[in-house]
């Protein structure tokens, strides 16, 4: 596995307003699928969908995910892959497993197709993997970056009505994220025509959300396939992804999502299993806290009313009524301000001593 340094600007192709399991699909889209696809899936995803499954899968073509995007997970499934002569690999699940399933499919030169039953990722559309180890730590090799984004993305509307309602919530905190971190880390920098379109996007994308969130959330409530909720859907699954795709690194990390990063190297954090978009939904406000430019106040503000209006966190209170230990705190200090951590993308140096006022008014210690 290798990174590379060039644009990965979005899937082949993206496939909505479908049935996946329903025979036609398969039969009209052979031509990806070709004569020996392999299913990656979670087992709480396969029991909730089985029947839809078995529809036009046999059980031997289903082969179950572990649920960790490691190096060890993606060599283990890999072997199994070679040894049944998979010719594609269809991830049906979440942003681990799509990162998983791009990783081996990538590996192999195999089509590589998508059907997330999470909008709360934006794996399935991009060209690249977030790594972790075993114990749910961020890898030190970070991101993978491939040569492609996946074959097809299949959105199955119906699928993505079924998951919990802070999946539809997170998926728009992290995409959120584009905008704050593109913003910060290309401010001074010579523009291209590249990143002046991913700059472009990144702010559609907030003004969509931030204009039609409580509307399509309202929607996914009532189980009503709006075009609102559709809108939000593809946003978080497809577009938000596209920002890095068309921008290149300079339009991917910064804050936010090393704050994530971080917070996965505090045992007692990553023991109560908060979601990725969760984790950088509090790495958007310190994000804003830190960034020197003007406007940022302002987007302070606006972004904690948005995070009002759906009971999402205005401190670290949200996760934790105990503030960071000692240790805790030097561990997360000492992370973030390392080498491999995007803190180093802000506009201007971020110093020890901002980020432990940030941390202080965010309740953190």
């Amino acid at each position: 596995m290798k990174n590379f340094d060039f644009l990965t600007i979005s899937p082949t192709r993206v496939i909505e307003n479908i049935d996946f399991f329903d025979k036609n699909t398969l039969e009209k889209y052979f031509f990806v699928f070709r004569k020996n696809p392999y299913i990656l899936i979670k087992n709480d995803v396969y029991e909730k969908f089985s029947s839809k499954i078995h529809k036009i899968f046999k059980k031997e073509n289903i082969i179950e995910f572990f649920g960790e995007c490691s190096k060890i997970e993606i060599a283990r499934l890999k072997k199994i892959f070679l040894e049944k002569k998979a010719t594609s690999i269809i991830g049906m699940g979440g942003g681990k497993l799509l990162d998983t399933a791009k990783a081996i499919g990538n590996e192999m030169n195999i089509p590589i197709i998508t059907l997330p039953t999470s909008s709360s990722q934006g794996a399935s559309s991009s060209a690249l993997s977030a790594i972790y180890n075993e114990n749910h730590i961020i890898d030190e090799c970070r991101d993978i970056i491939f040569t492609k984004a996946p074959d097809f993305v299949f959105i199955d509307y119906y699928l993505l009505l079924d998951e919990p309602q802070k999946f539809l919530i997170f998926g728009m905190t992290d995409s959120l994220a584009k905008y704050y971190e593109a913003y910060a880390f290309t401010s001074g920098k010579s523009e291209n025509i590249f990143t002046q379109v991913a700059l472009n996007l990144a702010k559609y994308i907030k003004k969509t959300i931030f204009k039609t969130s409580e509307k399509a959330v309202l929607d996914f409530k009532n189980h009503k396939l709006t075009d609102d909720l559709k809108n939000i859907f593809k946003i978080n699954l497809v577009l938000a992804p596209m920002v890095g795709g068309i921008g290149g690194e300079g339009c991917r990390v910064c804050i936010s999502h090393a704050v994530n990063n971080s917070l996965t190297q505090i045992e007692r954090i990553r023991k109560l299993n908060f979601m990725h978009g969760e984790q950088v939904a509090f790495g958007n406000l310190l994000q804003l806290y830190l960034d020197p430019r003007d406007e940022t106040k302002k987007e302070l503000e606006e972004l904690l009313s948005f995070h009002k209006k759906f009971n999402l966190m205005t401190d670290f209170t949200y996760f934790s009524n105990e503030k960071l230990s000692e240790n805790e705190k030097n561990i997360f200090i000492n992370y973030i301000f390392s080498d491999v951590e995007s803190l180093k993308n802000m506009p201007q140096k971020v110093s020890k001593n901002q980020m432990l006022d940030a941390m202080k008014f965010f309740k953190m210690i």
